[in-house]
């Protein structure tokens, strides 16, 4: 898959998610109607100003849209929300590091 055809199918996600149709999208980013459409198709590439303008829209950010494991990402984002907030000195962060190796490695020797 091709960069414009995943970043079309995350802009999709974001819009199917917040209710939007593709041509209200485009209207509401003050583009023209066929807009996402000529995203989808490749003779548009939307910038940056835009995808920003369709994450917040969407009720969403330029981090989300990018972010790897897109599917996970209110998740990840609570859980560091959640672990920075337990301690920032060091006993707290060695205690959350060491309860990482520990899940990661039990994930690895299957258990």
């Amino acid at each position: 898959m091709d960069v414009r055809q995943w970043l079309f199918n995350r802009i999709t996600i974001l819009r199917e998610n917040a209710g939007y149709s593709a041509r209200a999208l485009s209207l509401a980013i003050d583009r023209q109607e066929d807009y996402l459409y000529k995203v989808k198709v490749g003779k548009l590439f939307p910038s940056v100003v835009d995808l920003e303008k369709i994450a917040k829209l969407c009720g969403s950010s330029l981090e989300e849209l990018f972010y790897e494991k897109f599917e996970r990402y209110q998740l990840d984002k609570q859980i560091l929300e959640k672990a920075a907030a337990i301690d920032n000195s060091k006993k707290g962060s060695d205690a959350l590091m060491a309860f990482f190796a520990a899940m990661y490695e039990e994930k690895k020797s299957g258990k």
